[in-house]
């Protein structure tokens, strides 16, 4: 697929009408092409353009399917629901430019498929679904877990960065009953999506995936949106609350019982009760305590 083939104006001269519609053609130069492109982004409902100077959110996009030695152009209306600029490229090892969401894909999806089945020479085939979705487990994570949480193995193929930014459209796009269906086995990078904006209700499934990390856990310690079950399910795990950060975020957070965050201190550094107590981000009930311990701590220490 071209980036920005020829014919088409340099995508940062269409900033100067960011609603009039930008027209991008994406020629592909063989059936090979296609097909993976279909496979990896089309089929899901979008597309990712790579492009040093992307273009705004919410910018009504036309895009023109040209297809190898063939007359036939498909046009779908798409709009743009994610940008990737330089730094955040760079800083998340990602290629820069924007993500589409094609606006009219139902209709022209049945057109795609048949015609690609076409020029491929075989029977199209359904389009598979982003991810495979199941029932959420039985029962909570619990002493009886067969291992620990560990870090995704990385056994699995590495996804395209243009397939990342459109799962990513797809998961924000979802029911929240899908995405709870989706939370307990979701992969690493289905996780940070659903992390980004965390609902309660997946909040509750998610603690559950056994390939869940230490630092995704701190993460929902730290979201204000966490439910006050949910901070509690990850300070009563042993192994969770070891880890300092994770400690640290669920005495801050409002939502955590207050008994429980205070319960919390006992376990914290000298520097860390200097830290809560002159915090204007943590409740009154706990700074207090959190000051009385630190005077104790400080007054055996002389």
């Amino acid at each position: 697929m071209e980036n920005q083939p020829e014919g088409t104006k340099p995508f940062g001269e269409n900033r100067v009408h960011t609603r009039e519609r930008v027209k991008i053609k994406v020629q592909y130069k063989n059936i090979e092409k296609l097909r993976e492109d279909w496979a990896e982004n089309i089929g899901f409902g979008g597309m990712f353009i790579r492009s040093g100077n992307p273009l705004p959110i919410q910018t009504p996009v036309e895009v023109s399917l040209m297809f190898p030695d063939h007359e036939k152009t498909v046009i779908l209306a798409a709009e743009v629901v994610r940008t990737v600029d330089q730094r955040e490229a760079e800083e998340q090892g990602l290629k820069s430019g924007f993500a589409l969401e094609f606006l009219d894909f139902i209709k022209k999806k049945k057109e795609l498929e048949d015609f690609i089945g076409r020029l491929s020479g075989t029977e199209a085939q359904p389009s598979g679904a982003v991810i495979n979705l199941g029932p959420p487990p039985d029962e909570p994570i619990s002493k009886k877990a067969a291992s620990p949480p560990q870090e995704d193995n990385g056994d699995a193929p590495a996804e395209s960065p243009e397939h990342i930014e459109i799962k990513a459209i797809q998961i924000k796009n979802m029911s929240v009953k899908d995405k709870m269906i989706l939370a307990p086995k979701a992969d690493k990078a289905e996780r940070a999506v659903l992390l980004r904006e965390l609902n309660a209700s997946v909040a509750r499934l998610i603690i559950r995936n056994p390939r869940i990390t230490e630092s995704e856990i701190a993460q929902i310690a730290k979201d204000f949106a966490a439910p006050s079950d949910v901070l509690e399910m990850i300070a009563k795990n042993r192994k969770w609350i070891q880890n300092s950060d994770i400690r640290i975020a669920i005495v801050k957070n409002p939502r955590t019982p207050t008994p429980l965050a205070v319960a919390q201190l006992n376990y914290l550094q000298v520097k860390d009760l200097a830290m809560l107590a002159k915090s204007q981000s943590v409740r009154e009930t706990v700074k207090n305590e959190a000051f009385k311990l630190l005077l104790k701590k400080r007054d055996k220490a002389t």
